[in-house]
């Protein structure tokens, strides 16, 4: 078992995205559901949004936005239609917990069989958090890019001040922690929460060294 930093705060999670396939069984079905959907849409949009599409645009594509091989659907999570593959990318899940919530939601409104979907895989999950206090990118990268013995799980650091204002720490695994000298931080790349208490364990170690 990982084990998690003591001295911080535990990374919020901001954004879980996340794919499933839809058997090919129901994929007739879920061509017609979505498609029903977006009429709906579109006409309640249009009924409720009248004097605001007039004036400033067509403000129904916030919600259903079709294009030549995929569908966008908004709401509280955003969900993106293959319908061709039947496959099903998620994002706008803000924890892992209610992620296969997310997924239930979806089989529901659309009509899906749950039983006949794939069980979802997790592409990337970002989140933030701070080491409360200053960081010297400098220092950093060169603590771990002129160490030919660095244990500390963090391969590279690239950083140019100049061009962006923080420096990217890459571990094996690809997850990326990108550091700001305020002592801000983004994980990003994650798969799973192990992941993010790795990553976390290994900028700790490197922080009480600057």
């Amino acid at each position: 078992m990982v084990e998690e930093p003591t001295s911080l705060k535990k990374p919020k999670i901001n954004n879980v995205k996340a794919r499933f396939t839809v058997h090919p069984s129901e994929i007739d079905l879920l061509k017609k559901s979505v498609q029903a959907f977006g009429v709906k849409t579109l006409r309640n949009a249009k009924k409720k949004y009248k004097k605001k599409i007039k004036k400033k645009g067509n403000n129904k594509k916030k919600l259903f936005q079709q294009y030549h091989n995929f569908t966008v659907l908004r709401g509280k999570n955003t969900y993106i239609v293959f319908t061709k593959s039947g496959t099903v990318n998620i994002t706008g899940v803000r924890s892992l917990t209610v992620l296969s919530r997310a997924v239930n939601n979806f089989c529901k409104q659309f009509g899906v069989n749950k039983d006949l979907i794939t069980r979802p895989i997790i592409d990337n999950i970002t989140a933030t958090g701070s080491f409360q206090r200053p960081i010297n990118l400098l220092k950093l990268k060169q603590l771990v890019n002129n160490n030919k013995e660095n244990t500390s799980g963090i391969i590279s650091v690239a950083s140019n001040p100049s061009y962006f204002p923080s420096a990217f720490c890459r571990t094996s695994n690809s997850t990326t922690c990108s550091v700001f000298e305020k002592g801000t931080y983004n994980i990003i790349g994650a798969k799973c929460q192990k992941e993010i208490q790795e990553v976390m364990k290994q900028m700790n170690a490197l922080i009480q060294k600057l």
